[in-house]
């Protein structure tokens, strides 16, 4: 299979749960990853997945935070400073050897900021039920990336194995820093960018789906046959090259026009020996799902259920605040003047009394 076409077909296969779920239990309904994270990600952000976060009037529905709280009550219970991060031995000829590499790797994380990671990945693995980081390196530093989920598409059986695709969206600055990039299909990727701009901003409708900014490039890691690897390059395999796997990296544009080849979208591969991801679950997990259980799953028929009943609650509350007046037609009682009354006003009348 092509390289573009296994991207495309794992990014659908991901979001649709017929494709891409997993069935936890016998003949239950498949379970998404993808949708699971989404779920999480509208409870964080104190929104309502299904239906609108206003009534018909208008008017925002009650929202009873309880996942706040517990989430900050986990985030301490759980907290890991660098201070804490010793290295040790048994053997008493190498004790100076651990304690100047706990200095030295502590004057490291200091540097290089590791403590914010700590803090990232810890927040990140408590709230979704697992955290995936990627050790880069940036001019001859190796710094430790806390990845967001909404950009990573992955095996939800085996995260830490499977192969894996990270979206990033890049300026045509970015790009074009890239040095090791193919600079004519780097150029062609913004060339598509842009015209894509311009043909959306013809039609309204579709303005919002278009960022005008950046570009969609996939990157892809994991291990493929060696013939889909020489495919990318550009180069002739056999019938053993289909069978031969190995580890490689792909840089693939999403950027498309009627000028951009297939081949063109590849702007880099290359063989690989090295994971760059590790992946840490929550403690509590699910058989056949790799993803752990985080405290926001754990706890979100509670935040929905609270909500119903708070908002059950408040709409019995407004319904008997409501004060309705009723008077014969020729009373001449006129509303307006009815509601500008206070509490304890006395109404006069001359034949009849309103009623």
């Amino acid at each position: 299979m092509k390289i573009i076409d296994y991207a495309e077909t794992e990014a659908n296969q991901y979001k649709n749960p017929a494709d891409g779920g997993i069935e936890l239990a016998p003949e239950d309904e498949p379970w998404s990853m993808y949708a699971e994270l989404k779920t999480i990600e509208h409870l964080k952000n104190k929104r309502r997945e299904h239906g609108t976060n206003t009534d018909e009037d208008g008017i925002p529905r009650v929202w009873y935070d309880i996942l706040t709280r517990i989430r900050l009550h986990t985030y301490a219970a759980q907290d890991v400073d660098t201070k804490d991060m010793v290295i040790e031995t048994e053997n008493s000829n190498f004790y100076w050897f651990s304690f100047m590499m706990t200095k030295l790797n502590q004057k490291w994380m200091r540097k290089s900021g590791h403590g914010q990671v700590l803090n990232q990945a810890r927040k990140k693995r408590i709230d979704y039920g697992g955290v995936l980081i990627k050790k880069v390196m940036d001019d001859g530093e190796l710094k430790l990336e806390v990845k967001d989920w909404r950009f990573m598409i992955v095996d939800p059986t085996d995260i830490q194995n499977g192969n894996k695709i990270e979206i990033h969206n890049l300026s045509p600055k970015d790009m074009v820093a890239m040095e090791k990039w193919n600079k004519e299909r780097v150029q062609k990727s913004i060339t598509a960018s842009q015209a894509s701009i311009e043909t959306n901003s013809k039609k309204p409708e579709q303005a919002k789906k278009t960022n005008k900014k950046y570009s969609t490039v996939y990157e892809v890691r994991g291990e493929f046959p060696r013939a889909t690897y020489l495919e990318a390059k550009g180069e002739d395999y056999d019938e053993e090259d289909e069978n031969t796997y190995g580890s490689y990296v792909f840089f693939i544009s999403q950027e498309k026009d009627g000028d951009v080849q297939a081949e063109d979208q590849i702007l880099y591969c290359n063989e690989t020996d090295e994971d760059v991801y590790y992946y840490i679950p929550y403690d509590d997990t699910i058989e056949a799902r790799d993803l752990g259980v985080g405290v926001i799953e754990q706890n979100k028929h509670a935040q929905w259920w609270t909500n119903s009943t708070v908002q059950a609650e408040t709409d019995s509350f407004q319904m008997g605040s409501k004060s309705f007046v009723q008077s014969h037609k020729g009373n001449n009682l006129q509303s307006k003047k009815l509601h500008k009354k206070r509490s304890g006003s006395v109404l006069e009348y001359s034949t009849q009394p309103y009623s």
